[in-house]
């Protein structure tokens, strides 16, 4: 069965939709369905994800069968070790594509309300769209994606951690159950800059650790998802520019979705940011995610922010994927 995929980039994330050679396999739960299309999909996935057809910090995507009848799709997600819960910059590409291309219908508004499913369960999305006679058989092009992240919760600010020879504070942010650290790049000792991506990748792992470490040592009982690294953004009509580092070594070169709702929930609880305001995030690259702050709340002492994430994603290419068998580097072995 061929294979094609149409690839997207969210304010410089790449992504890539499968769209044809998807193994139907079926499932009482969309969990359950994920779980078989994960083991389905392995092959392809390492093959579609590691070079020399993707690269390491690229995410697969592919859309199934809602569990819920009133969403409208499900997406699953797929990084460099297998299935992701979610992923912000991913949905904003994923859907970009799947409406441009037909593979999703949706109205005629130019705002119109979708309801799309995930591991991490049913977000309510605002996608804002354009009439366009261009592109496979899309009729509109999307102009932005908004969609609700749901609340995060300011675990600690200014927590102190040492790694090597630095020492820096980090502050701490539980979204979706995971746990998110902002660090400044500059007292980190690491670059933000397209051309220190490796040292920050290498630094980055290595702030993680330190700070699980730190987290292990105090009883949190959390560990980290990833460390958001921050600093002067280019643009002055941004807060921060950020560079997202995953405990597998994975950057995000985009804003990022976890990265934009962990650094507008720091901004609120700071109070640089209010209800009704919005951040502005830089990505490596220089594309720009929004927060906007829908309501601050307290629990146990703690501030928690209820964020929603607006983004814009571009198609990049669409690919018809080979495996020869005498290719020793076909993939799918």
């Amino acid at each position: 069965m061929p294979c094609r995929t149409i690839d997207a980039h969210a304010e410089g994330g790449p992504v890539r939709l499968l769209v044809e050679g998807v193994p139907l396999v079926e499932g009482a739960t969309l969990a359950e369905r994920a779980a078989e299309t994960a083991a389905a999909l392995e092959p392809l996935r390492r093959a579609l994800c590691r070079e020399p057809r993707g690269h390491r910090d690229l995410v697969l995507g592919c859309l199934a069968v809602p569990e819920v009848p009133s969403a409208h799709a499900a997406l699953l997600f797929f990084g460099q070790q297998g299935l992701v819960p979610w992923c912000g910059h991913g949905l904003v590409a994923a859907l970009t594509i799947a409406v441009e291309r037909g593979l999703l219908i949706v109205g005629r508004d130019a705002r119109e309300t979708l309801w799309i499913e995930s591991l991490a369960g049913v977000r309510q999305v605002i996608l804002t769209s354009v009439a366009s006679g261009t592109g496979g058989g899309g009729s509109r092009r999307v102009s932005l994606v908004t969609y609700d992240a749901g609340s995060a919760d300011v675990l600690e600010a200014g927590r102190a951690v040492a790694c090597g020879s630095r020492r820096a504070r980090v502050d701490l942010v539980r979204l979706d159950g995971r746990v998110w650290a902002v660090l400044d790049a500059e007292a980190a000792g690491l670059p933000l800059s397209d051309g220190g991506r490796d040292r920050a990748r290498a630094g980055g792992v290595e702030w993680i650790d330190a700070i699980d470490a730190s987290l292990a040592a105090t009883g949190t009982g959390a560990t980290l998802e990833a460390v958001v690294l921050t600093g002067p953004p280019a643009n002055e009509a941004a807060h921060l520019r950020t560079l997202t580092v995953f405990g597998d070594g994975t950057l995000d070169v985009s804003p990022g979705g976890g990265a934009t709702v962990a650094v507008t929930s720091v901004l609120a609880a700071m109070g640089v940011v209010g209800s009704g305001d919005a951040a502005t995030v830089e990505g490596l690259l220089g594309g720009r995610f929004e927060g906007r702050v829908r309501r601050i709340d307290a629990r146990d002492g703690r501030p928690v922010v209820d964020v929603s994430v607006s983004g814009r994603a571009w198609i990049t290419g669409e690919h018809t994927w080979h495996f020869a068998a005498g290719d020793p580097l076909h993939g799918l072995a």
